[in-house]
């Protein structure tokens, strides 16, 4: 029941852009297809999700099972595990769509510190942490923020903040909005 649950919420996410499909393989025609796709679930793990492209397996889904999780792992099978799907994120608010951040952006009380980042920047990795670590000690005060770039549903973001390379920063503060060009460490964020 779960996993069907969460198969609809992760399918509704992608769609358009890829295609989630379940496979019971208790049923007979299933047991056949998973026992073909190597694909029978063991006692530890009630159901697997798997990755194909085209025909061909590509890899084995690794990473927590949740919608927006699912649907990172469905744009960028191949990637790094997401920014967002990391433990040492805390503090760090992340936006998958340009719509939500730009909501954001009209109602937050706080002013926002974001980084626009790509996840295989090698820039946008060393920063990480020392932005993480900002946003730990400054919770509460500033919003930060961060939004991956190569998410389909964040492109829209790149025009309008006239994105050139990663990580940009930005600083937005009662509507207005000011390139970050300070230090990238921990204190950064003395602004």
């Amino acid at each position: 029941m779960y996993s069907t649950i969460l198969e609809t919420e992760a399918a509704l996410l992608v769609e358009g852009d890829a295609t989630l499909a379940a496979v019971d393989c208790l049923s007979k025609d299933g047991k056949k297809l998973c026992k073909t796709l190597k694909g029978l679930p063991d006692h530890d793990q009630p159901f697997r999700m798997r990755h194909y492209k085209g025909c061909d397996f590509n890899r084995e889904y690794e990473r927590v099972f949740n919608p927006k999780t699912i649907q990172r792992f469905l744009y960028d099978p191949d990637g790094d595990t997401p920014w967002a799907d990391e433990s040492n994120n805390q503090g760090v608010v992340h936006f998958d769509n340009s719509i939500a951040f730009l909501k954001h952006m009209k109602s937050s009380k706080l002013p926002t510190l974001v980084i626009f980042y790509a996840p295989k920047c090698v820039h946008c990795k060393t920063l990480k942490p020392e932005f993480s670590a900002a946003a730990a000690e400054l919770h509460g005060e500033v919003v930060f923020a961060a939004i991956d770039m190569m998410l389909p549903p964040t492109k829209p973001l790149n025009e309008h903040f006239k994105i050139k390379g990663f990580p940009t920063l930005f600083y937005i503060d009662n509507g207005k909005i000011q390139p970050y060009s300070g230090q990238h460490n921990k204190v950064l964020i003395s602004f």
